[in-house]
C-alpha cells in the first residue's frame, strides 16, 4: 500500500487555537429537568418486581405444561 499525500497528515493533539463550542444544554440540577422527570417511588419499584417475578414463574409454567402435553401426544 502506497500513502496518499493528497491526504493532510495527523497531528498529534488539538491546535492551539481549539476550543469547546458553548453548551445550551440544561443542567441536571435544574428545577425543569427534576418535574419532568419524577422519582419512582418504592411502591412502583415493588410493583415492577412482583409483575417480573410473576411473568417469570407463569412462563416457566407455561413451558413445562407445553413440555409435559407434547410429549404424551403428538398434537402440532
Amino acid at each position: 500500500m502506497s500513502s496518499n499525500s493528497e491526504w493532510p497528515q495527523a497531528t498529534p493533539g488539538a491546535p492551539e487555537n481549539a476550543m469547546l463550542p458553548e453548551s445550551s444544554a440544561t443542567p441536571l440540577n435544574a428545577p425543569e429537568a427534576l418535574s419532568e422527570n419524577p422519582t419512582w417511588s418504592g411502591w412502583d419499584v415493588v410493583k415492577i418486581f412482583v409483575m417480573a417475578i410473576v411473568l417469570l414463574i407463569g412462563c416457566l409454567l407455561g413451558v413445562a405444561l407445553a413440555t409435559k402435553l407434547s410429549t404424551r401426544s403428538s398434537w402440532w
